[in-house]
């Protein structure tokens, strides 16, 4: 346990874990006034959780290869853990994935029910490349965009715990708004100059205009998400707006002077877009 303990200390650390669930959580459930129930909010939780945390278990085996040769301080590099203990744990991740859509289906939720098992099936598939990881590995924007679109059924199936129907707006928000934040802070968390071309870098591989334009891109999506969600609140609509055109506005001031800080402003957009929701409830706007 104390070497498990340690992985996700280094890798996905609890506290950004609960930070990034249970705020997903709270703010799918809350978008549609109902009254919390403990089980709902406990399955709203665990759903981004164990998905999170089955990702994060998944990236450390895929990448294994490369990180031995660029990050051998890593925990399966190093030795912490074997690809066959994360591998095992990958599958478990996947199995209460599905006994958490078991749940929705038992009680009736069939339409939780069938987005959650949509998402982890759809996990999987990532987890496989889609069969085609040769020709995905090509293109770091590609396989990104296969990878980042399960945040559309993920989200959906905790909103879907409160709805029996939905519209498209209602299916596409918030999971577009958070499809968006999320491929944005994935762009931005990879702008180093000097990383190692077999890490396939967005700033590295494609060059700084391009780069530019996915995440002028991924932003909009962001926006779209956000008018969807909230087109009838103007102080919403301000907050969120300014949050998401800081990262490319950031992009262009700050790119060869602290590249850093545009990782920095991409991760506070995160955060308030997942909060967002709930949040503005506290807050009375």
């Amino acid at each position: 346990m104390d070497r498990w303990l340690v992985f996700l200390k280094e890798r996905l650390p609890v506290p950004v874990l609960l930070l990034l669930s249970f705020g997903a959580g709270l703010s799918c459930l809350h978008l549609d006034q109902k009254p919390f129930q403990p089980l709902f909010l406990l399955l709203g939780t665990l759903q981004p959780g164990l998905f999170l945390l089955t990702l994060r278990l998944m990236d450390e085996v895929k990448d294994f290869e490369k990180d031995k040769q660029v990050h051998p301080e890593r925990p399966l590099p190093r030795g912490l853990l074997s690809v066959t203990e994360v591998t095992r744990a990958i599958y478990l991740g996947l199995g209460l994935m599905f006994v958490v859509a078991l749940i929705h289906g038992l009680q009736g939720r069939s339409l939780a029910c069938g987005l959650y098992a949509f998402s982890t099936i759809y996990l999987w598939l990532m987890y496989k490349e889609f069969f085609v990881g040769t020709q995905l590995e090509k293109s770091p924007f590609l396989y990104a965009v296969t990878h980042q679109v399960i945040m559309l059924p993920l989200a959906a199936s905790i909103r879907a715990m409160n709805l029996s129907s939905f519209s498209w707006p209602e299916f596409l928000s918030p999971g577009l708004m958070y499809l968006g934040v999320f491929f944005t802070f994935e762009i931005c968390r990879k702008l180093d100059p000097n990383a190692v071309p077999l890490l396939r870098t967005y700033r590295v591989h494609y060059g700084e205009r391009t780069t530019g334009l996915m995440i002028l891109f991924t932003t909009a999506l962001t926006l779209t998400g956000t008018f969807l969600l909230y087109a009838g609140s103007t102080w919403s609509l301000t907050v969120l707006i300014a949050f998401a055109l800081s990262v490319p506005l950031s992009y262009l001031l700050l790119l060869h002077k602290q590249y850093k800080a545009i990782e920095g402003l991409a991760s506070l957009s995160l955060l308030v877009h997942i909060w967002w929701p709930y949040g503005r409830a506290l807050i009375g706007v």
